[in-house]
């Protein structure tokens, strides 16, 4: 497998980010630092080693799923509900799948998860510590870590409302009097004042064509009611996933807006008993589970208003911005799981199981799918790179189709095997490309193209 497309964009030395940097002033610059250090270290580490790429990918994985491991076990007291939280956050195919495309690796990978996220769910722990003991301490460096979670993305802005709102409850919870929600509210207001200073010079973030008062008067019209339950729906729908798995069909073959429909009721049920469930039986935790119920509603609402690239009232399928709800449904559940079935050990994992294998044979498909997709890819750079010596320098490449081999990966693999000899690679199509004025003068101009037919990589020297 390998990167395509936007995957190289923060990988490619002196196009992005060097530009960028030097330009530190500007909001943008620094709203994407992650990506952009990330990329520039790791595109002179790694050059065109694909399978470094992939491995740094898994490693982070990794080291956010057992931050959140910890998260989870420092909350709840718990070390199996901890675990049983992991397995559901870390396998949810329609949270997790647009985080791990090949052609989303720089601007989706990089930005929003290797270093951020981890450093958000520890901030977020130190901050529990310090709601528990009232030292100071904690609070400091939780309160260090958030703000720099969110400088160097803007991502980090959208698990904002857990930071908000867990300080409120956890003082409601443990006194009713007003001077504790204050104090509660009080907590909260540094990562609040955060926010609010990243907003105020961001200049870079989607802008909602509508006012935020026009948007809540008119539900009717845009209908924000129904995207949040579909958003909840979408990140739940697996039981659409089991009935084409027991019919015999793909994984994702109902997966469609009409299906999701059907959901809406019983996804509801469902999530309010066990909402009831815990609240009633498990009052210790209480501050947590309004938590996870504002917080998430907030999120998905935000979503709704914000977010150009979902459209969960037209599409039924994986997004990133499920990713961050994810994490806290994911503790919902193991808070349910736990509560209902306390202390059976045995029906907890046969559950959590059933949901990992049937993630695990969506996202195989899933994989299988992109491997069909990455292969062209694949095979046009590993014809490029066994043939690299034998290009006359001074050489004008025009690769095709540019589906396969598009602008990101010609100025990637032009700066790591082509300048030595002078050689620039260029996709064939001219809406992504400038080749056409440069063809006249340069030495030689040869043009390669992917051959469904033969599945191979045809080379025509034109001079």
């Amino acid at each position: 497998m390998v990167l395509q497309w936007e995957g190289y964009m923060y990988l490619i030395p002196g196009n992005v980010y060097e530009s960028t940097l030097r330009n530190i002033g500007t909001y943008a610059s620094f709203f994407n630092l992650q990506g952009l250090i990330l990329g520039a270290l790791m595109t002179r580490v790694f050059g065109t080693q694909m399978e470094y790429y992939f491995a740094f990918e898994i490693g982070s994985i990794l080291i956010t799923n057992i931050a959140f491991f910890y998260l989870v076990k420092i909350l709840l007291k718990n070390s199996f509900s901890a675990f049983l939280a992991t397995i559901i956050f870390a396998s949810n195919y329609f949270a997790l799948a647009d985080i791990h495309q090949p052609n989303l690796y720089s601007g989706v990978f990089l930005e929003r998860l290797p270093i951020n996220i981890p450093l958000l769910f520890t901030s977020f722990m130190l901050l529990h510590k310090y709601l528990e003991r009232n030292k100071l301490h904690f609070y400091v460096f939780s309160i260090v870590l958030y703000l720099f979670s969110i400088f160097i993305t803007h991502f980090s802005i959208f698990f904002a409302f857990p930071f908000f709102l867990y300080p409120f409850f956890f003082r409601l919870q443990r006194s009713l009097k007003f001077k504790s929600s204050f104090s509660g509210m009080w907590t909260a207001l540094p990562y609040i004042l955060i926010v609010l200073f990243f907003l105020f010079i961001d200049n870079s973030s989607p802008v909602p064509k509508i006012g935020l008062f026009e948007f809540l008067s008119t539900p009717k019209i845009n209908r924000y009611p129904e995207a949040i339950v579909r958003q909840l729906v979408s990140i739940s729908q697996f039981p659409i996933v089991i009935k084409a798995l027991l019919s015999g069909s793909p994984p994702l073959a109902f997966n469609t807006p009409h299906e999701l429909t059907s959901l809406i009721l019983p996804t509801l049920i469902v999530y309010t008993a066990g909402f009831m469930f815990v609240y009633v039986k498990n009052e210790r935790h209480r501050a947590l589970l309004f938590t996870i119920l504002c917080a998430t509603l907030a999120m998905f609402f935000l979503n709704t208003f914000i977010a150009t690239r979902l459209n969960v009232l037209e599409d039924a399928g994986s997004n990133r911005y499920f990713f961050v709800p994810s994490i806290l449904v994911s503790v919902f559940w193991a808070l349910v799981l736990t509560t209902v079935f306390a202390k059976k050990y045995i029906v907890t994992i046969a559950i959590t199981l059933v949901f990992f294998v049937v993630n695990e044979i969506t996202f195989r498909q899933h994989f299988m799918e992109v491997l069909k997709s990455t292969g062209r890819t694949q095979a046009i750079i590993y014809y490029i790179s066994q043939n690299i010596t034998r290009f006359p320098q001074k050489s004008l490449i025009i690769v095709g189709p540019s589906s396969d081999f598009g602008p990101y990966e010609a100025n990637f693999f032009t700066y790591h095997i082509g300048r030595d000899k002078n050689i620039t690679f260029k996709t064939e199509d001219v809406g992504y490309s400038d080749w056409p004025p440069l063809a006249s003068s340069a030495g030689h101009l040869i043009y390669l193209n992917y051959e469904k037919k033969c599945h191979c990589v045809h080379q025509k020297i034109v001079k």
